[in-house]
């Protein structure tokens, strides 16, 4: 029987805190709709932890997401990003192997060949070369 615990009965989904989910997360996009994306590195994690503290209130969450507002805050970090910042071994090794090896390194899954080939993209100027590897 799908849907039963074991001897336990239904099993219900939890409910979701929509006040710690990023809107993008779970809604969709407003049809008029502009972005910037800011790439940062980090190169003093306790600093870009004090600025975290500060911006995460900002971040638009799922709450009253279709309320008008002129714009949304949403954060996003690559593996690497969160390793740097100090995620424990055992919560980035939760992490897909996907997100683990990155988006270069899935060109082949994702489309980004010839002309969209990674080794097309224009790294931000403090960048390391990009490699394709997954290292």
């Amino acid at each position: 029987m799908s849907g039963l615990g074991q001897g336990a009965g239904p099993v219900t989904a939890p409910a979701l805190e929509l006040d710690d989910i990023q809107g993008t997360v779970l809604r969709r996009r407003p049809d008029d709709y502009h972005g910037v994306y800011l790439l940062y590195r980090i190169e003093d994690p306790a600093a870009t932890k004090r600025s975290l503290r500060e911006v995460l209130p900002k971040v638009t969450s799922a709450v009253d997401w279709e309320r008008p507002r002129p714009f949304t805050l949403n954060i996003a970090f690559t593996y690497r990003g969160l390793a740097r910042l100090g995620v424990p071994q055992d919560s980035l090794a939760s992490f897909s192997e996907e997100f683990r090896a990155g988006m270069a390194a899935r060109k082949e899954v994702l489309g980004d060949l010839g002309a969209n080939d990674p080794g097309h993209w224009v790294p931000p100027r403090w960048a390391a070369p990009m490699s394709t590897s997954g290292s």
